[in-house]
């Protein structure tokens, strides 16, 4: 079951060997294990702070933390540099998940942030307001009792 957690990044490490996986080791000295074909994306987010997917797994005694996914900027960085607001977080956040997936490179970043901010000006900017209309509506009936010709019935 996915988790999720807040790190900063220190730095990305490749896969060793014939490993499938590289590592991301975050500020507090932990290591986060990374799909290899990531490494780019992690070394990209050194020194900044963000919210990340992650699932455990116990081996030979030990547990082990697997990103699954980045969600976004959580905070700003230690040297005040990055921002958290909104904006930034559903940037980082479709960025991030469009280049995890694979089907983006990194000559694609740029299109795929300015896209992203777009997105969110339009998806937050308050909706127009329609004024009114002036509904045409017919001039009420003038209501008058309809008489029957001749007696109407009364008694004397």
């Amino acid at each position: 079951m996915a988790q999720t957690a807040t790190i900063t990044v220190q730095y990305a490490n490749g896969p060793k060997g014939n490993a499938k996986s590289g590592s991301v080791k975050d500020t507090n000295g932990g290591y986060w294990g990374i799909p290899a074909d990531k490494l780019s994306f992690w070394e990209g987010m050194k020194g900044k702070t963000v919210a990340v997917q992650y699932e455990e797994r116990e081996y030979n005694g030990r547990t082990y933390k697997n990103i699954k996914g980045c969600m976004g900027a959580a905070q700003p960085a230690a040297n005040g540099t990055s921002s958290s607001n909104a904006e930034d977080i559903f940037v980082t956040g479709v960025v991030g998940r469009a280049m995890g997936s694979g089907q983006f490179g990194l000559s694609d970043i740029k299109a795929l942030t300015l896209a992203a901010v777009e997105a969110y000006r339009e998806w937050k900017a308050p909706p127009a307001i329609e004024q009114p209309r002036p509904v045409s509506r017919p001039a009420p009936r003038r209501m008058e009792p309809e008489y029957l010709d001749g007696d109407v019935g009364f008694a004397p």
